[in-house]
């Protein structure tokens, strides 16, 4: 498939007009490669390991969630090298899906708001938030680790799930009620 209809399908899915205003010039394609896609990776974030990783697997174009790129770059040093050199390698497209994959229906606020079991889901900004009847001992074997929890324990009426994050936690969990 060509390129240009990969990610009109992949704009389908999560129109970059949904994207919050952050997301200005940092989402999409990010590193252009080949113009035939025959393979796709996929990553939340686009490191040495899974650029290296995708590239390894043939991969002619890894899509991520976080954008790689979020200030302006001056140079390509150091870690920014690491990271797009094999891309640059194996002429491997790189593309973001960050806000506009959030707010998308079946994209990643959807996704943990199914994951949670949440009822009457109301979406916000940058999250959801519902009635939740799994108690906060069964959220965390859930995620299969500890809670955070800030306020009364007791009960969770509410839970409100902020998207993905790229530093190490898969959301943040507040408990409303």
């Amino acid at each position: 498939m060509d390129i240009t209809d990969f990610i009109r399908r992949l704009e389908d899915i999560a129109p970059p007009e949904i994207a919050e205003d952050m997301d200005d010039g940092k989402i999409g394609l990010v590193i252009e490669g080949k113009r035939k896609i025959t393979r796709a990776a996929c990553a939340l974030d686009a490191t040495k390991y899974t650029v290296t990783k995708a590239a390894e697997s043939g991969a002619d174009i890894l899509i991520v969630h976080h954008p790689p790129i979020w200030h302006a770059v001056h140079r390509i040093t150091g870690l920014k090298r690491d990271i797009f050199l094999p891309a640059f390698k194996a002429e491997m497209n790189i593309y973001s899906m960050h806000t506009n994959f959030d707010h998308a229906r079946g994209g990643i606020n959807d996704a943990l708001g199914e994951f949670l079991e949440l009822k009457n889901i109301e979406y916000m900004s940058l999250g959801v938030i519902g009635d939740c009847t799994m108690s906060l001992k069964e959220i965390s074997q859930k995620l299969g680790g500890s809670l955070r929890v800030y306020g009364d324990i007791g009960r969770l009426d509410k839970s409100r799930s902020e998207g993905g994050k790229s530093e190490g936690k898969a959301f943040r969990l507040a408990v409303v009620g």
